[in-house]
Formats: structure tokens, C-alpha cells, sequence
């Protein structure tokens, strides 16, 4: 198990990191409002200015009833405009900035783009925010004793450690559930390549080391978590139902339910983007699970 130093550490740094996306994302909802009004007015302004240069049939139709018409096209047009943006949780995409190419460009291609950037302001600052307040929920999920855990070895190992490792080295993971979390943690890197797996930024591998001290530098009893006193009604002896997490005298029913959130849990799709080896581990998991379901379902006929 990790030290309460690791676990103290990584609660703070949480706390921190949730504070900043939540000030940062607060600031991008007030100024994209603003900027959404803005947009809004100005778009409908051009449409009522338009109103007046269309033909005199146009006009004929009552002025309120053209206004609402306006109106609604108005709505539609920023609803475009968020349409066009994919949805981000950082900074970055909102300050991508629009840069010909030639050193002098033709107006006639110039400026429509720059106007379409321009209107595009308001939905990049409120989808910045969405995704901010996004990721600080994510954080607060963070699951903190068995991600202080993780960090301790990758700290320890000073390399990569690869996702099927850390699978096998703390029994009961949820690969799907738990590798995800790191990606909105600083400092943690994601390395793709078979064997695909988790390392540290060298910054963030001597703070870690820094709170093990220097006793503890070497010390490998991080490898798996104190095991918990058994529990003969969450870990039976009967080997199909310890792999459901149901008890022996459960029914069909609660098998079946135990056996649905198992398989959507521990399924391949899940783990997709984690590399060969932990899609492997998610199928041999996945047909463990499956086992077990059928073999109770043997023993326990419906009548």
C-alpha cells in the first residue's frame, strides 16, 4: 500500500487541480455568455437588416410575424455554429488562431474566415467550460487509494510499466474504470506502443520519490494492497460465485445482475484504446465471468 504521505499528497494535488478547472471553466461560461448574447444580437441585427432589402411580397406578411421568423433563424444559426466544434477540455483548441498561409492573401478569402472564427468565439469558450466542468468531476471520481497506489510503482520503476502489469499487480482493477482517470492527471504519460502503459514525467516521479523519503526509496512492498479480511458473503468458497461477488445462497436473479455489470465493466470495447495486451486480459476476464455465470446457472435449474 502506498504511504498516507502519497495519499495525502495526491488529495491535495486533486483538490488543487479540480479548484483550477473549475475557476478556469467558471470564467469561459461567463465570457461565452457574453460572447453568445453578442453573437446572437449581431446575427439577428443582419437578419433584420436583410428583412428590409428583400422584395415587397416579403413585406407584405405582418412585421411581427417576420420578426419571429428572424428570430428562430437566428437560434439556428449559433446552434450551427456549436455543431461545427467538437467538444474540448482545455484551452488549447480555443486559442487556435487563423493564419494564412500566403503572405498576401486574397481579402475575398481572408475575411470570411477571420467573421466565421469571430462567430465561432462564443461555442469554443462555452464548450471549453462544458469540458472543464467535465473534467473536474472526473477528478473528484478519482479513486484515491488504489491511484496513489499506481503512481508509488511507476515512481519506483522509473520506466514504463505497462497497463497489463499494473493489471496483474493489483488484483480486482477495473481497467476501464481506473486507467481513464490518469489521463486528466498532470504529469502522467500515456504511452501507446505495445506493451502500451503508464510513466511519469520526471518532475513528477522525484516529487513522488521525495515523500516515500529516502528508507523507503527501494522499498517493493508496494506491489499489491494489504489484502482485506475475507468476507463469506462477498468472497465465497464456491469458486463461480467469488468471480460473480455474489453469495452462495444468491438466486438466479441476482447472478444474472451480477453477471450484466461484470460483463459491461471488464468488456474489450472498453479498454479499446489500451493497447493488445489489456484487451486480452479484458477477453480472458470476460470469459472467466461468463464461466462462472453458466456453471451457476447449471447448478440453480430454473424451476
Amino acid at each position: 500500500m502506498p504511504s498516507r504521505a502519497i495519499q495525502s499528497w495526491l488529495k491535495k494535488r486533486l483538490r488543487q487541480e479540480i479548484a483550477g478547472h473549475l475557476f478556469v471553466g467558471l470564467v469561459c461560461a461567463i465570457l461565452g455568455l457574453i460572447a453568445l448574447a453578442i453573437t446572437l444580437g449581431g446575427i439577428l441585427f443582419l437578419f433584420l437588416w436583410l428583412d428590409h432589402a428583400l422584395p415587397l411580397a416579403w413585406r407584405q406578411i405582418p412585421y411581427g410575424a417576420r420578426e419571429i421568423f428572424w428570430v428562430v433563424l437566428s437560434i439556428l444559426s449559433v446552434t450551427g455554429l456549436f455543431l461545427v466544434n467538437p467538444p474540448v477540455d482545455n484551452l488549447e483548441y480555443f486559442f487556435r488562431t487563423y493564419r494564412p498561409s500566403d503572405p498576401s492573401p486574397d481579402p475575398f478569402q481572408t475575411w470570411p474566415k477571420i467573421i466565421f472564427e469571430i462567430l465561432l468565439i462564443a461555442p469554443r469558450l462555452l464548450k471549453t467550460a462544458l469540458g472543464l466542468f467535465h473534467k473536474s468531476l472526473r477528478l473528484a471520481r478519482f479513486d484515491l487509494i488504489l491511484g496513489a497506489a499506481i503512481l508509488d510503482l511507476l515512481a519506483l520503476r522509473g520506466a514504463r510499466v505497462s497497463f497489463r502489469e499494473i493489471t496483474v499487480q493489483f488484483p480486482g482493477l477495473n481497467p476501464a474504470k481506473i486507467f481513464p482517470q490518469f489521463r486528466d492527471l498532470e504529469g502522467v504519460v500515456f504511452l501507446i506502443k505495445e506493451p502500451a502503459g503508464l510513466s511519469l514525467t520526471e518532475e513528477l516521479r522525484k516529487e513522488i520519490r521525495a515523500l516515500r523519503g529516502p528508507a523507503q526509496a527501494g522499498d517493493p512492498s508496494w506491489s499489491r494492497p494489504t489484502p482485506e479480511p475475507s468476507d463469506p458473503y462477498t468472497a465465497p468458497q464456491d469458486p463461480c460465485c467469488r468471480i460473480l461477488g455474489i453469495k452462495s445462497t444468491a438466486t438466479l436473479i441476482e447472478a444474472r445482475a451480477a453477471y450484466r455489470r461484470l460483463m459491461k465493466a471488464h468488456h474489450p470495447d472498453r479498454v479499446a484504446g489500451l493497447g493488445e495486451d489489456l484487451i486480452a486480459l479484458a477477453e480472458e476476464r470476460s470469459k472467466e465471468i461468463n464461466a462462472a455465470y453458466e456453471e451457476f446457472c447449471a447448478r440453480h435449474p430454473k424451476k
